[in-house]
């Protein structure tokens, strides 16, 4: 039986905003709202192919992850896999790892993709090696956790 929901936050604490992701991952750890029968929060770091084991295991599964999007540093985006899929072909849309959208890509072509995956990702300013967010992110802190509780709660409204 699958599970409903899995948040995982993806980054390397090491690259200052590559870290983003769990950054906003144990944000929301903390503030569990409501919803601990239903959501697993999984610390992604840098697990590259071995997302593919977590896409087998929900039925719903929230990225979170520094995207370079071409937006504006600390900007959000929120996307499902079929849209990452799209942009990341048509133009340079990228993450710190490999390439979390290959792993998508190769989810998909295995018949391993959850019912519902979705990206919550933040364009960085820094990813340099180095500890803290950049000033720029740490900025706007507030605004991205409280957007990415409100998109987690949209996806657990969905799916119920």
């Amino acid at each position: 039986m699958q599970e409903v929901c899995g948040v995982i936050g993806i980054g390397n604490p090491l690259r200052r905003d590559d870290g983003i992701g769990l950054v906003l991952l144990d944000h929301l750890r903390s503030r569990e709202k409501g919803f601990a029968s239903l959501v697993t929060y999984i610390d992604g770091g840098t697990a590259g192919m071995n997302l593919l084991h977590y896409f087998s295991i929900y039925r719903m599964i929230l990225l979170i992850d520094a995207v370079r999007f071409g937006g504006i540093p600390g900007q959000w985006r929120f996307f499902s896999h079929n849209e990452a899929i799209s942009k990341s072909t048509q133009e340079h849309v990228s993450t710190h790892i490999s390439d979390v959208f290959q792993v998508i890509r190769i989810a998909q072509k295995i018949g391993q993709i959850p019912q519902h995956l979705y990206i919550f990702g933040v364009e960085p300013e820094d990813v340099s090696v180095g500890q803290g967010l950049s000033d720029t992110l740490q900025n706007k802190l507030p605004v991205l956790k409280k957007s990415v509780e409100e998109k987690l709660g949209w996806m657990i409204e969905t799916v119920l």
